[in-house]
């Protein structure tokens, strides 16, 4: 670890999963070819006559949630509902719906994410900012919502025989926990959704990414997380010995008890099986960092972070990286635009904090 640096909490994860998560896991993990890609329809939001804050936060909702969900290599389609010419409701899989009011000085959205087939709400979120911070909460939402359906809908959206419409509505839920910081909620969901699919490889490994995490949180659990994430490692590679999540909750583990020669045999095999693996390059990087290998460790820690940006803690291995390397316009620039995305995030503001007094102008 490095001397007098703020201790990084291992992530996910996605999300976010991309699947860890970007995550996935919340993370989102690309698939060479995912044939009929599952797709969102933005209908135009609920807004009252002149409230230009809540205007202001629908206009270019659905291009911004598209530029989010692909830029990691993600193949779910957002399309403008609004837009001329645009995709019929019954032509998407799924339907995002908002409602937007200014209250009180305050901006306040709720965002349901509802089955095209039936309109049934399979997810929804609510935001409130004070008016003038509308910018900052539409592209809080954005990247929310980018996080959790890139999680959970690039891997599950078509294959109702694998995952339920009610497994489905518990895994949108864990992927939106998985960044919140609340590990028994998230593992107890995760596992619930192995639960009703118990058939569904990418649910298995997700968990197992989980209880990882949780080795290296240290304390009394870390004897029963290590078990579970090995066990539902197993489970994923059983169904799918392709899953580079199950690869990479593997070689986290074992990262974190110390066996690294397994570990890197793990991780490795998961980069061969998707190079771009958020979590899997966030872990390698993490392990070059340890042993001084810092300008090679920069480029993994890249390629986590490009390849699910949702997540903070990728994002800031990068900063603290660049700060390593002496390259801290380019740390404080990208710390300013981490900020932005996540603005009530402690470990962003105390890197801030570190930056700012360590590169103090002596003057």
């Amino acid at each position: 670890r490095r001397s007098g640096w703020p201790g990084r909490r291992a992530l996910i994860v996605a999300a976010l999963a991309s699947a860890a998560l970007l995550a996935a896991l919340f993370v989102y993990r690309s698939k060479a070819d995912h044939g009929g890609a599952p797709s969102i329809r933005v209908a135009a939001f609920d807004t009252l006559p002149g409230d230009q804050a809540a205007a202001s936060f629908a206009q270019g909702f659905a291009a911004d949630l598209a530029q989010i969900v692909t830029s990691g290599g993600s193949k779910l389609r957002v399309f403008d509902g609004t837009a001329p010419g645009a995709t019929a409701t019954n032509a998407a899989d799924f339907t995002l719906n908002g409602s937007v009011r200014s209250v009180a000085g305050n901006l306040r959205a709720t965002l349901t994410l509802n089955s095209a087939a039936d309109g049934a709400i399979i997810w929804s979120t609510s935001l409130a900012r004070p008016v003038a911070e509308a910018d900052t909460m539409n592209h809080e939402a954005e990247v929310r919502m980018g996080a959790v359906f890139v999680c959970a809908l690039d891997e599950t959206a078509r294959d109702r025989s694998i995952v339920s419409l009610d497994a489905l509505k518990v895994y949108l839920q864990a992927c939106e926990a998985l960044p919140s910081g609340d590990d028994l909620h998230t593992r107890k969901l995760l596992s619930d959704v192995t639960r009703l699919a118990p058939d569904f490889a990418q649910g298995w490994a997700t968990l197992a990414e989980w209880n990882g995490f949780l080795v290296g949180e240290g304390g009394d659990d870390v004897p029963a997380a290590r078990k579970e994430a090995l066990d539902a490692a197993a489970r994923a590679l059983a169904i799918d010995p392709r899953n580079s999540a199950a690869w990479v909750a593997r070689g986290m583990t074992k990262t974190q008890i110390d066996e690294w020669p397994a570990a890197q045999a793990d991780l490795t095999q998961a980069l061969t099986l998707n190079p771009d693996d958020p979590i899997g390059n966030y872990f390698y990087a993490s392990d070059l960092i340890n042993v001084g290998r810092t300008n090679e460790a920069l480029d993994y820690a890249m390629r986590g972070a490009n390849s699910g940006p949702q997540f903070w803690p990728k994002t800031l291995q990068v900063i603290e990286t660049l700060a390593d390397l002496d390259r801290v316009d380019e740390a404080q620039a990208m710390l300013a635009t981490a900020l932005k995305t996540w603005p009530d995030t402690d470990n962003l503001k105390d890197f801030a904090v570190i930056l700012s007094v360590r590169y103090a102008d002596p003057a």
